[in-house]
């Protein structure tokens, strides 16, 4: 699918799900992370998208995503830098493709 939200990275995944940072976006939030992990399901529940750096069609981030029907776009190398937190960006996981400005 497709879907459009401000970006919301979390750095180390493998941080406890109390300890990740609050998403302090209003809106609806892109996450974006190096690789899931299940301590990251609800942050991953929440997001309209997911972009993570590592992983490719049976990793555990695509796996979940299908099964949520989120958008979802994995192994995109570099997306921790290349994407700032608050940026809006646009995630068709048909594609593989992400769309900022």
């Amino acid at each position: 699918g497709v879907a459009v939200g401000r970006v919301l990275k979390i750095t180390n995944p493998l941080l406890e799900i109390d300890e990740q940072p609050e998403p302090r976006i209003n809106s609806q939030y892109v996450l974006v992370i190096p690789f899931s992990t299940p301590s990251l399901l609800l942050m991953i529940m929440n997001a309209v998208a997911l972009v993570t750096e590592m992983g490719g069609r049976t990793s555990h981030a695509a796996i979940i995503c299908r099964e949520l029907c989120i958008p979802c776009v994995v192994g995109v190398r570099g997306a921790l830098s290349i994407l700032k937190n608050g940026m809006e960006v646009k995630v068709d996981g048909n594609e593989g493709k992400i769309y900022f400005q």
